[in-house]
């Protein structure tokens, strides 16, 4: 079952690993077992499910501004600015930024904003953040590793050390 929002773009699938090669999910998913992860954006919940996938009970933390479709992955689910959230939430091991607003196809512009780069990297020791080729990611630092799908790219940002991190 693909999730669609309002404007034609897929911004989910179930199961999970549906289309598991062709869509920008997978890229999203830590690639170590984290202790704990936040979603920053949650749609549908596609992330979620492959985290817990692959790791098992992982306790996930989403915070989206919308109500998700479903809960079929047991994460505990906020609903909030992510902006606003990350000013003051606790550390978590990793944060995955994949917040576009909606119809959009370009991420949320405070993406790009220094203090939400400053906030998230103050409350996480790894971040994947989703965004397009356009974008200017410059205020994150230098990304460990940049995939590219399509017009997608995928920063990855060790901010503290990740011992159990398999890529160098």
């Amino acid at each position: 079952m693909n999730i669609v929002d309002p404007s034609g773009g897929r911004n989910s699938v179930y199961p999970p690993t549906e289309g598991l090669t062709f869509f920008p999910f997978i890229y999203m998913v830590p690639q170590y077992r984290p202790d704990d992860v936040l979603l920053l954006g949650y749609a549908g919940g596609t992330v979620a499910g492959l985290i817990k996938l692959l790791y098992g009970a992982v306790p996930i933390t989403a915070v989206d501004v919308n109500l998700p479709f479903e809960d079929y992955y047991d994460v505990r689910f906020i609903q909030a600015d992510a902006r606003r959230f990350v000013r003051d939430c606790r550390k978590f091991d990793a944060v995955v930024v994949d917040v576009f607003a909606d119809g959009e196809q370009v991420p949320c512009p405070f993406v790009t904003d220094p203090q939400f780069a400053a906030d998230v990297t103050a409350r996480a020791r790894y971040v994947i953040v989703h965004a397009k080729a356009s974008t200017d990611m410059a205020v994150w630092g230098r990304p460990l590793k940049v995939l590219a799908l399509n017009d997608s790219r995928f920063y990855y940002f060790m901010v503290e050390r990740v011992g159990r991190l398999p890529i160098r």
